[in-house]
């Protein structure tokens, strides 16, 4: 993951480990499936606070190519 989306993620959960490992594993399961629809439901129930909007929102506007590349399983070629 990139610097910056580690930093924002641990400006809005702060020391919620738990909640911080959810998104983490979204992300992961997301890079591995590609099920938009189950990654925004996750995302939906899991950051569903006001609190948590931001996050939700640079989710949405950040890159989300740059995340799922480095969470990608590599693949020997």
């Amino acid at each position: 993951m990139t610097t910056l989306y580690v930093t924002q993620m641990n400006a809005v959960l702060k020391d919620d480990f738990e909640r911080k490992m959810t998104v983490v594993g979204l992300l992961k399961q997301y890079a591995e499936q590609r099920d938009v629809d189950t990654f925004a439901r996750g995302l939906a129930v899991v950051l569903a606070s006001e609190t948590h909007q931001s996050l939700l929102q640079y989710i949405r506007s950040s890159s989300v190519y740059v995340i799922l590349v480095l969470l990608a399983p590599q693949h020997p070629h």
